[in-house]
C-alpha cells in the first residue's frame, strides 16, 4: 500500500530534435534522466529528460508511472495533449533543428515505480523503461534501500559489520580491518583498542598475540607481551616445548613449578657428583625473561638454583655447556609456573578476550 506523503513536484523537460531531413528510424526514446534505481525525496523536483529521433505528434508521447505496489495507482501522462498539458516548440539557436520542451507541474504519491517513456508513429510504439524510481522520504543514516528513499517501508538497517553515515543511500559500507560494528543500523565503525584486531566486516575485535592477555578464543595458550621465541611462550602464543633438561632433572616438573620454592637444576651430566668424568665442562646459564625468578649460579657451574618463581608465568632456561674436549652443546628447557592454592583468584585473568560493546 502507498503511504500518505507530500506529493512530488516534477519538472518535465522533453527534448526532441527536429530537422526537415530526419526520417523515422523506429528508435526508442533516449532517456538521460531518471536512471535505474534513482530515489527522490519529498523536497526534490524530478527532472525527466529524453530525446526522440522524430517530431512527435500531439498525444503520441506518453509517460507511464507503473506503481510496483499491487495496490498502488498507475499514472499515465500524455504529452502534446493540450487538454492536459502545456506543450511548446522552441526553435534552436542554430536554426537547423528545433527543441521541443514541455515544462509542467505534476503530482505523484510516494512509491516505487517503473517508468515507461514511449511514443507511437504509424501504428508502431517504441518504449524505454527505467526501473525502480523511488519517491519518498530519504532513508536515515544507518539504513538503505534500492533507491535510497523510504517508498513504503523500504529502508533496511545496515547489517552487522557494516555502516552508513549518510542519508538517502542505496547500500552500506563494510567496516575496514581493525574496526567493528556489533549492531544492525550502524552509522560508524569503532576502532579496535590497542592490542586487539579484526578482519574487515567484523562485529568484534579479538586479542592480538603478544599483547599480554591470553585469548583462549583465539587458541592462545600463553601471552608474555612479546612475539619472541625461546622465552617459554613462542611467537604464536603457544608454550614452547623445550625439554632438554628433563632427563637430567627427572624429579622436577618443569611445566608445573610451584612459586616460592627453590629448585636445583643440573645443566650437564658432568655436574652429577656420583659420576666420575675425565672431562671438565663449564656452563653458562640464561633465564628469559629474567623476571620469571632468581637464577643463582656459582661461577661457571653446571648446577643452578632457581628461586622466587613468579606466579602464572613462563620462561625459557638455556644452558650452554662447553667442555675441555672442545665440545659445546646448548640445552633449552621451557619453564611454567602455577598458582599456589593460597593465591588462587588473586592472579591475572587468563580468560579469552573479545570485544563487543553494549549500546
Amino acid at each position: 500500500m502507498l503511504k500518505n506523503a507530500m506529493p512530488k513536484k516534477i519538472i518535465l523537460f522533453l527534448f526532441s530534435l527536429l530537422t526537415s531531413s530526419i526520417v523515422f528510424a523506429g528508435t526508442a526514446p533516449s532517456v538521460t534522466n531518471p536512471t535505474d534505481s534513482t530515489g527522490y525525496d519529498s523536497s526534490q523536483d524530478i527532472n525527466i529528460a529524453f530525446t526522440l529521433d522524430v517530431s512527435p505528434t500531439a498525444g503520441s508521447v506518453q509517460i507511464l508511472w507503473d506503481n510496483q505496489d499491487s495496490g498502488g495507482t498507475d499514472i499515465t501522462w500524455t504529452l502534446g495533449n493540450t487538454q492536459s498539458y502545456d506543450f511548446e516548440v522552441t526553435p534552436s539557436m542554430a536554426g537547423a533543428d528545433s527543441d521541443i520542451m514541455a515544462s509542467t507541474s505534476f503530482t505523484l504519491p510516494d512509491g516505487l515505480y517503473d517508468v515507461t517513456i514511449s511514443y507511437s508513429d504509424s501504428g508502431t510504439t517504441r518504449s524505454t523503461v527505467i526501473n525502480n524510481v523511488g519517491l519518498g522520504d530519504p532513508c536515515a543514516a544507518g539504513t538503505y534501500s534500492v533507491t535510497g528513499v523510504d517508498n513504503g517501508g523500504a529502508c533496511s538497517e545496515c547489517p552487522i559489520g557494516t555502516y552508513q553515515d549518510e542519508t538517502m543511500q542505496t547500500s552500506c559500507t563494510t567496516c575496514p580491518a581493525n574496526t567493528f560494528e556489533a549492531f544492525e543500523g550502524g552509522i560508524e565503525c569503532l576502532p579496535c583498542p590497542d592490542g586487539y584486531e579484526s578482519d574487515a566486516g567484523s562485529m568484534t575485535c579479538t586479542s592480538i598475540c603478544g599483547n599480554g592477555t591470553i585469548n583462549t578464543d583465539n587458541n592462545e595458550a600463553c601471552d608474555d607481551s612479546n612475539l619472541d621465541n625461546m622465552d617459554g611462550c613462542d611467537e604464536a602464543c603457544m608454550y614452547e616445548e623445550n625439554v632438554d633438561l628433563e632427563e637430567l632433572n627427572s624429579t622436577i616438573d618443569f611445566e608445573s613449578l610451584t612459586p616460592g620454592e627453590t629448585f636445583e637444576i643440573i645443566g650437564d651430566s658432568t655436574a652429577n657428583t656420583s659420576l666420575t668424568r675425565a672431562i671438565s665442562c663449564n656452563c653458562t646459564w640464561t633465564l628469559n625473561p629474567e623476571s620469571f625468578g632468581t637464577l643463582t649460579v656459582e661461577g661457571s657451574s653446571c648446577v643452578a638454583q632457581l628461586s622466587d618463581v613468579t606466579e602464572t608465568s613462563q620462561a625459557n632456561l638455556e644452558v650452554e655447556v662447553s667442555c675441555d674436549d672442545a665440545s659445546t652443546v646448548t640445552r633449552n628447557q621451557t619453564l611454567i609456573s602455577t598458582v599456589t592454592p593460597e593465591s588462587e583468584g588473586s592472579g591475572s585473568s587468563a580468560g579469552g578476550c573479545s570485544l563487543r560493546p553494549e549500546r
